[in-house]
């Protein structure tokens, strides 16, 4: 009898040896042997479309939510030349309505520009820049930007909603003391470690060269290298993941002399989309969108 314990004790310790444990590695890896993180990365360059019209010379700073089937992004944008500078008043808010069935830009409409009279008021002189989009309602989405000229005023925050049923904004604009949804959310708790132990990301004030977010239960980091392709600055972005925020494997690799601006990432509907921006030798001239996976 007592052989007979032993011997099912042992078939019993062999089959727990045989799991995976937390901390070991085949609970920590995610990607297969041999992953090329930047083809995956070159995989998804080829799938991007273009959002913005043609007569667009200039895009940047572009945010998105998705409802449905489609995607509304919005961004700052002009049609004289590339970039979106708040010292330029040309600069105006605009919402690309996106077809996410067949990937194509379904209309562009302006959210609010330079000396724009609404019902209510007149917006002053003054480039309409970071735009932001969040929905509000199940039959509304409201967009913010700000309306500034560097040096002549302070910058002030508006707001303008728009139906989504009869896709048309409101009449009204609306000012707001402070711009709260300028910022884009509440960082992660495990970003800050993150961007510390990154000694090559690109450290600015003013753009999004870190995004982190997290789908299906694992953590993603994008992140903007400061090396450059073809001598083109923000031309790398990397993305890594991790399942426990400590080991971490780099699954995209974005190089392109076109430049990988500044991008933004949803998760909806099982899938994760992203807008950037992009433009020859580095330019900001257009933002493309497409599904990261």
């Amino acid at each position: 009898m007592n052989r007979l314990l032993l011997l099912g004790l042992l078939v019993l310790l062999s089959g727990c040896s045989t799991r995976p444990r937390e901390g070991t590695t085949s609970a920590r890896v995610i990607l297969p042997a041999g992953w090329d993180a930047k083809a995956a990365g070159d995989q998804v360059l080829q799938g991007l479309f273009k959002v913005t019209e043609p007569e667009v010379r200039g895009a940047h700073d572009s945010r998105f939510v998705i409802v449905g089937d489609r995607a509304y992004v919005v961004a700052a944008v002009n049609e004289r030349e590339a970039g979106a500078d708040a010292a330029r008043p040309f600069v105006y808010a605009a919402l690309s309505i996106v077809d996410l069935r067949n990937d194509r830009l379904l209309d562009m409409m302006t959210v609010a520009r330079s000396e724009q009279a609404f019902a209510n008021e007149t917006l002053p002189v003054g480039a309409c820049v970071a735009p932001r989009i969040k929905q509000i309602g199940p039959k509304t989405l409201r967009c913010w930007f700000a309306s500034e000229q560097p040096g002549k005023r302070p910058s002030q925050a508006y707001y303008r909603d728009f139906d989504l049923g009869a896709l048309t904004f409101a009449d009204a604009v609306h000012r707001q003391p402070a711009r709260t949804e300028k910022d884009d959310g509440v960082p992660l708790p495990w970003q800050a470690e993150f961007a510390a132990g990154q000694p090559d990301i690109v450290k600015t004030d003013t753009e999004a060269a870190l995004v982190c977010f997290e789908f299906g239960g694992v953590r993603y980091a994008g992140w903007q290298e400061r090396a450059k392709t073809d001598g083109v600055s923000r031309s790398l972005f990397n993305i890594d993941v991790s399942k426990d925020g400590r080991n971490w494997e780099r699954k995209y690799r974005f190089e392109t002399a076109q430049s990988f601006q500044s991008p933004a990432f949803v998760a909806s509907n099982g899938a994760v989309w992203f807008s950037v921006t992009q433009g020859e030798a580095g330019r900001q001239e257009r933002i493309l969108f497409g599904r990261l996976e």
